[in-house]
């Protein structure tokens, strides 16, 4: 006989999570959940012969956890871009690329040294913050990090390459470099001045520059990171964030123009002014939700 093991599910307007006698009360994927206690000891976990795979497991990912935590620190002054899956998503992609440590046991592999290989920081590139504001959705230009430290959109016109929200005609990009030494802990930001773009511009090669490319230059130990972001200003509603992890550089400057496929139909944005959000309708007609930040 097979027995089928189904979660019970919290009922009423009050949810509450914390364990009570034998019973653990949990939130997990925006539900909350009602289980049993059970499985092995904290001891025979820490102990036992059979549990040495879990224990490479957990080391493992308490090390992508803090490697993860540096860089949604940097993420702070553009809290509003951050969607509710991000320590999710981010864990598990770093997950992902602490695998491409080729020099260390099993057990023992973290994300710095990772990011050593290109194939471990390919994964990293690109990566979204909101996954319902997605950067290569609203710009549709490829960006890229030229030789002398400049953000770069090559041939940009606006009214045609940025899908601007229902009632907003400009976008502020900004910019930052993170230098990150993983061991230490250590992170250092290297600012990017603003820029501002209309819908009515004509086309131009947009550059950010950085304030100050003598210290960016002479970075030391650690990763660096660039991040860029689009703010879409509406007067009237506020304002809407999109922040993107651009690259991946342990070499200074050897980021390449990234091609990006042109869509065929551009996103649209939907305003629904009740209950305050925006609706990213995409090609298949699939409609996903994105809170609007607070004006």
């Amino acid at each position: 006989m097979n027995y089928v093991c189904v979660m019970a599910k919290q009922v009423g307007a009050i949810k509450i999570t914390g364990t009570f006698g034998n019973i653990s009360f949990y939130k997990s994927e925006g539900q909350y959940l009602v289980r049993r206690k059970g499985g092995p000891t904290r001891q025979q976990v820490k102990n036992g012969k059979n549990f040495v795979r879990v224990r490479e497991n957990y080391n493992e990912f308490g090390n992508c956890s803090k490697a993860g935590r540096l860089l949604r620190q940097t993420v702070k002054r553009w809290s509003a871009a951050a969607d509710g899956e991000l320590y999710r998503r981010l864990t598990q992609l770093l997950m992902k690329v602490k695998n491409h440590d080729t020099t260390s046991v099993r057990g023992q592999r973290v994300v710095n040294k990772a990011l050593k290989n290109e194939s471990g920081k390919v994964l990293l590139r690109q990566f979204d913050f909101n996954k319902y504001a997605k950067l290569n959705s609203l710009l549709l230009k490829p960006v890229y990090v030229n030789g002398h430290g400049q953000i770069c959109v090559d041939e940009l016109l606006a009214a045609e390459d940025i899908v601007f929200a229902k009632g907003c005609s400009r976008v502020l990009i900004k910019a930052v470099c993170v230098q990150i030494d993983f061991e230490s802990g250590i992170r250092t930001e290297h600012d990017y001045e603003e820029l501002l773009i209309s819908r009515q511009d004509k086309k131009q090669n947009a550059r950010l520059q950085p304030k100050n490319s003598a210290a960016l230059m002479s970075a030391g130990a650690g990763e660096l990171f660039y991040f860029l972001a689009l703010e879409f200003d509406n007067t009237v509603k506020g304002k809407h964030h999109v922040l993107c992890l651009l690259d991946v550089n342990t070499e200074l400057y050897k980021a390449e123009p990234v091609k990006r496929k042109r869509l065929k139909k551009p996103v649209k944005i939907y305003r629904i002014v009740k209950t305050k959000e925006i609706f990213f309708k995409k090609n298949d007609d699939k409609v996903l939700r994105y809170k609007e930040a607070p004006g």
